[in-house]
C-alpha cells in the first residue's frame, strides 16, 4: 500500500492573513497524523506569504498563488487538483483544528470500506471568545438542510468523491453548503459526536462570509432551484427555505420571485402547521 492511500491533504485558501494563517497551520501540524500534505491557495496576496513556523521533514507543503483573483469555489477546486493523497480535509484560514481532529476522522473510515465522508462538531466562537454553541448532527439530508451544521472545517472526505462532485462555480457563497448537500444526498456519510474544529465567527470586516443582500438572493436561488425535490420532500424544510427566499427577493425589490416564493412558502407553511 503506496504512501498516498493514507494520506490527508489539508487545503487552506487565503489572501492577507499571515497571522491567522499561521495559527491555521499550527493547529494542523499539531495533529497526532504524520502523514500529511498542506496545500496553500495563495488568492493573490498583495503582502509576500511567509510561515512562521517550523515544518516537520514528514509534511509535505505546496503553495500555490492564483494568477487571478478567484472565487472560494474556484481556490478550493484548484486546491482538490493539486491533493494527491486519498483524504481531503478543508480549513478556513481565520480558523482552527482541535487537537486529533485527523485521526478522530480517518479511524471512522476503518470501521467501513463504502464511507465517503466523515465529519465531527464544530464549536463556534463569537467576539472576545463568546461561545455560540456547538454545530453537530447526524447525516441524514432532511436534517442537515434544515439546520445546516456540517461546516467545512469539520469534515474528511474521500478525494475520489471531491473528483466527481466538486464545488460549483456558479456559487460564490454557500458553495459549501451545495456541497454538503450533495455529498449527503448521495453518499454514505458518518457523523462522529466528537468537537473537531472551531469557526470563528466573530464577524470581522475581512471575513469571507460578510453580508451580501444582491450574492445571497442569487446563491440562495440556486440552491431553491438545485435542491427543489429534496426541499419539497419535506414541508419544515421548504417553509424555511422558501420564507428565506421570498425576504431575500422582497430586499432586493424582485417582484416576481417575491410573489413566487411567497406563495411557495405560504403553501408550505401550512402544510408545515398541519403535520407539526
Amino acid at each position: 500500500m503506496n504512501n498516498a492511500s493514507k494520506m490527508i491533504s489539508v487545503i487552506i485558501v487565503t489572501r492577507d492573513r499571515l497571522e491567522l494563517l499561521n495559527r491555521a497551520m499550527q493547529s494542523i501540524l499539531s495533529q497526532q497524523y504524520e502523514l500529511l500534505e498542506i496545500i496553500i491557495i495563495d488568492n493573490q496576496s498583495l503582502t509576500p506569504l511567509t510561515l512562521k513556523i517550523s515544518i516537520p521533514e514528514n509534511v509535505e507543503i505546496k503553495i500555490h498563488r492564483t494568477n487571478q483573483f478567484l472565487s472560494a469555489s474556484a481556490t478550493r477546486n484548484c486546491g482538490i487538483e493539486l491533493s494527491k493523497g486519498e483524504y481531503v480535509s478543508f480549513l478556513d484560514d481565520d480558523d482552527y483544528y482541535l487537537q486529533d481532529k485527523l485521526s478522530i476522522l480517518k479511524n471512522a473510515f476503518e470501521q467501513s470500506k463504502d464511507i465517503d465522508m466523515v465529519y465531527g462538531n464544530t464549536r463556534m466562537i463569537g467576539l472576545n471568545g463568546t461561545s455560540l454553541g456547538v454545530c453537530r448532527g447526524p447525516a441524514e439530508i432532511a436534517s442537515v438542510m434544515l439546520n445546516r451544521y456540517i461546516h467545512l472545517n469539520a469534515v474528511l472526505i474521500k478525494r475520489s468523491v471531491l473528483t466527481e462532485i466538486k464545488f460549483d462555480l456558479n456559487m460564490t457563497t454557500y458553495e459549501d453548503v451545495d456541497l454538503m448537500f450533495r455529498i449527503v444526498s448521495k453518499h454514505k456519510c458518518v457523523h462522529v459526536d466528537q468537537d473537531v474544529a472551531v469557526w470563528n465567527r466573530d464577524n470581522r470586516k475581512d471575513q469571507l462570509t460578510s453580508r451580501n443582500w444582491t450574492r445571497s438572493e442569487k446563491n440562495w436561488l440556486i440552491l431553491c432551484r438545485k435542491f427543489s425535490r429534496l426541499i419539497e420532500s419535506n414541508s419544515a424544510v421548504a417553509n424555511l427555505y422558501y420564507k428565506k427566499m421570498f425576504i431575500l427577493s422582497a430586499i432586493k425589490f424582485n417582484l416576481i420571485n417575491t410573489i413566487i416564493f411567497f406563495i411557495k412558502y405560504l403553501r408550505y407553511a401550512k402544510l408545515a402547521y398541519l403535520f407539526k
